[in-house]
């Protein structure tokens, strides 16, 4: 009874290592595992969620297959172009977009506007990335041999966990907070930054101990 008793418990721990592990791996979840909440490869002169036209703030426009969008604020203040997005707090999903920028401090951002402190910036900056918020800078990293013309730029939330991955490798993790009537999308202060595809998805539940 015993001895059966340690192989369970040991089958748990497994489960459990491999669990939290996995989640650090990018591959741990292939395209069959994932639910499209919104995808756009701009392709069409028109996109359903991100704005087109020309503001004191910014310009966005969609030419040759991208989304190009432009801060065209006077003092590298930041901009952004986030759409609302009606997700679902409780389900784990990832955002992912390729692009690529004339400068070097451009990413994703997401979050809620009435409150400053959840609303993040993920960007690629000079010989690494910064993730911050509206009062402080969450961290600054190096991961120069990384970073290349064209980034793929991954957010995942499973479980109450944030990860960040840039060209499909983790650069960081942290906790997750729920976050309504959310906002997601591109951010830079100053520079033309270049999206050729974005999309939206929920994890689905998957086998640990995939083949």
């Amino acid at each position: 009874m015993d001895k059966h008793r340690f192989y369970i418990i040991l089958t748990l721990l497994l489960l459990v290592c491999c669990s939290v592990s996995a989640q650090r791996d990018y591959y741990d979840y292939i395209p069959e595992d994932r639910t499209t909440v919104y995808f756009d490869d701009f392709n069409n002169d028109a996109s359903e969620k991100f704005w087109t036209g020309k503001s004191k703030e910014h310009k966005g426009k969609i030419k040759y297959g991208q989304y190009l969008f432009k801060s065209v604020a006077i003092g590298l203040k930041p901009s952004y172009m986030a759409p609302h997005f009606d997700l679902d707090p409780s389900k784990d999903f990832a955002v992912e977009m390729m692009l690529s920028c004339n400068g070097n401090d451009y990413g994703l951002v997401w979050g809620q506007d009435k409150s400053l402190e959840r609303f993040y910036y993920f960007n690629l900056i000079k010989r690494g990335f910064i993730i911050k918020n509206e009062k402080k800078t969450i961290i600054k990293g190096k991961i120069k041999k990384l970073v290349t013309e064209w980034n793929k730029i991954t957010l995942r939330k499973v479980n109450q966990t944030y990860y960040l991955f840039v060209n499909e490798q983790l650069v960081y993790e942290m906790p997750y907070e729920p976050i309504s009537n959310i906002r997601i999308g591109v951010g830079t202060p100053g520079w033309k930054v270049f999206v050729d595809y974005f999309g939206i998805y929920y994890l689905n539940a998957k086998n640990e101990f995939r083949n």
